[in-house]
């Protein structure tokens, strides 16, 4: 009741001018407060977020149809928690298991954590605050990270935009990435500014 959105939603950035391949990636949730036999939910990400852009990931449809999400980078089932939850964004696609702040923040392949609301898993003292069926999560100002999920994040009217969305477009050199596959590769990109002006031999690095 009262959601703007049809479906939840994660929305992911890059802090840097860089591609950040998320192949074999995933985004993870779990509720504020698991029990024993709580697991974390899994969606796997696929493609690549381009510098300065934002990839959208579509969750769970609510109830009642409202307006729908700008077009989607990947889908997932999630039922986001309306109140409090965890998000994580993890460099594999295996299932998480730690249940506790301390546990995850021990967890390698967890690149990025936010618990909001009452969520007893977040990272810093205390969780970013919680939200309601009309207002999403959001970072507090330009992917500033300081693992306080508190002061890293607040409260407002959901505005996802997905990929187009950030301040810089995809580039040439995003596209070619620093090896020998393009992080885009199985993507279709159009637009994109410059003009090529020299084909290097293969192998070659002039």
């Amino acid at each position: 009741n009262g959601a703007p959105l049809t479906n939840d939603f994660i929305e992911l950035a890059t802090a840097t001018g860089s591609t950040q391949d998320l192949t074999g990636w995933s985004v993870q949730y779990i509720s504020a407060s698991p029990g024993p036999t709580t697991t974390w939910q899994v969606t796997p990400l696929a493609g690549a977020i381009a510098g300065g852009d934002k990839y959208l990931i579509g969750e769970a449809a609510g109830a009642n149809p409202s307006a729908p999400l700008p077009p989607t980078q990947v889908d997932g089932s999630i039922n986001l928690g309306s109140t409090a939850g965890t998000v994580a964004v993890v460099n594999s696609t295996t299932q998480l298991t730690c249940k506790t702040a301390v546990d995850c923040a021990a967890d390698s392949s967890i690149m990025d954590l936010v618990g909001y609301g009452t969520a007893v898993v977040h990272e810093g003292s205390a969780a970013a605050p919680g939200t309601t069926n009309s207002t999403s999560t959001q970072r507090a100002a330009s992917e500033v990270e300081t693992d306080e999920n508190g002061t890293d994040f607040s409260t407002a009217a959901p505005t996802p935009t997905g990929s187009g969305g950030g301040a810089q477009q995809t580039r040439i050199h995003d596209i070619q990435g620093d090896s020998f596959v393009s992080p885009l590769a199985g993507q279709t990109v159009a637009d994109v500014p410059g003009i090529v002006t020299a084909v290097r031999a293969t192998g070659s690095s002039k």
